[in-house]
């Protein structure tokens, strides 16, 4: 008994695949040597699968999970520790700091400026 192992692409989700395993019976074949059926059938069966995947992309209307609503911050914080998630602090990022009050440099006071030596020859 022979199987045949198709790999969809995904274009929902980058670098995505559904793998499907399937006998030839099953797709609607008598066997996996005539190579032309087969090609037929797993273009047909990808253009099926994306146009179900572009229609279903666009009924999504899925809320967040019941389960994950109900989370208490101390198991909100060990699925954290187990993703290896990295929690953000409510304080702003550096680059959106306003800037902190340096000391003018030698060369920006002009009261500091050498003066100027005004030699006749």
């Amino acid at each position: 008994m022979s199987e045949v192992t198709f790999r969809l692409p995904s274009k929902g989700t980058q670098y995505g695949y559904v793998e499907v395993r399937a006998t030839p019976e099953a797709l609607g074949m008598e066997s996996v040597a005539d190579a032309f059926a087969l090609g037929v059938v797993y273009a047909s069966y990808v253009k099926a699968f994306q146009d179900g995947e572009r229609e279903g992309k666009l009924n999504v209307t899925a809320p967040a999970s019941e389960a994950v609503q109900a989370m208490t911050e101390d198991e909100a914080e060990a699925l954290l520790l187990q993703l290896g998630a990295t929690k953000v602090g409510e304080e702003p990022a550096p680059w959106e700091k306003s800037p902190t009050a340096t000391a003018p440099k030698p060369w920006e006071n002009k009261a500091d400026s050498p003066a100027i030596a005004n030699i006749d020859w």
